[in-house]
């Protein structure tokens, strides 16, 4: 997970990079990350990222060091449906915490971010407990994480 963030941080900074300082340059918008145009440009840039490495041999940064990657349940590679049911999958997780904690506004941004969290640490500490040893996004959107073949 860790070498998938390090890689998107990456690629986010860059593709944010290509739009804010023309933006800034050519019109002067300074806060250009409340724009929803622009947010809507890095979910896609997100998308891309994971779904070029998903239907291109499987793995990720992180899933190829650890020798790992995705295939769908039957067995074959995964094709760009599969690939947003899988983010829709983690989203639909993800998303109605960070609603709650929106409309909270609490003070506590170390407990915010653990309750943020929780879902994540919910759905793959499932593993231990699922006989198929899946998280919940994993079946949730039809996927699985296989041994790769050197």
């Amino acid at each position: 997970m860790a070498y998938d963030a390090a890689a998107l941080f990456s690629v986010l900074f860059v593709a944010s990079a290509v739009v804010v300082i023309p933006a800034q340059m050519a019109w002067g918008i300074e806060e250009i990350s409340r724009y929803l145009l622009f947010r809507i440009y890095l979910a896609l840039i997100i998308v891309v990222f994971f779904g070029w490495f998903w239907t291109h041999g499987g793995q990720t940064l992180g899933l190829r060091a650890w020798h790992m990657r995705l295939v769908r349940m039957d067995g074959k590679p995964l094709g760009w449906l599969d690939v947003l049911k899988r983010l829709a999958a983690t989203l639909v997780l993800w998303l109605p915490v960070q609603v709650l904690l929106f409309f909270l506004e609490s003070a506590d941004p170390v407990r915010d971010a653990l309750v943020a969290w929780t879902p994540f640490g919910i759905g793959m500490l499932w593993i231990l407990f699922d006989s198929r040893k899946l998280a919940w996004h994993d079946r949730l959107s039809g996927t699985r994480p296989v041994m790769a073949k050197d």
